[in-house]
């Protein structure tokens, strides 16, 4: 059985370095009525949700569009907060819009549960 979801947020990113390779990872608050976690999780996660939502859901495409991938000046993402802001707020509205939409394909799908690490789902690690 799924649990409900009653709120997501980003409120925290933090930027990784990984083998001098740099990256951003937005916490994902999750709201349920009797818990509530955060799990970590880098555009590229956002970027495969969307990806398996679009291929479970075929005849749909979610609520909201992904905000787009890099900027114009794509080496300046990881110091710019207004960019990294910015972004997290796209990435925000997206997850809400899933949450908030009359059609439950969304929420109902593998691809969400596992996005958000519910149930019999498996954990995430953030890529590299």
């Amino acid at each position: 059985m799924s649990e409900t979801i009653r709120d997501i947020t980003i409120k925290k990113t933090e930027k990784r370095t990984v083998n001098s390779k740099s990256y951003i990872v937005y916490g994902v608050n999750i709201h349920g009525p009797v818990r509530s976690w955060t799990v970590w999780k880098r555009y590229s996660d956002f970027n495969l949700l969307h990806t398996d939502l679009m291929r479970q859901v075929p005849s749909s495409t979610p609520p909201k569009p992904l905000p787009p991938k890099k900027s114009l000046f794509a080496w300046t993402t990881y110091d710019d907060p207004n960019l990294i802001e910015e972004r997290q707020l796209g990435l925000e509205t997206y997850l809400q819009a899933i949450l908030k939409s009359k059609d439950d394909r969304w929420r109902t799908s593998r691809a969400w549960k596992t996005f958000l690490e519910l149930g019999d789902q498996p954990k995430s690690e953030v890529r590299e």
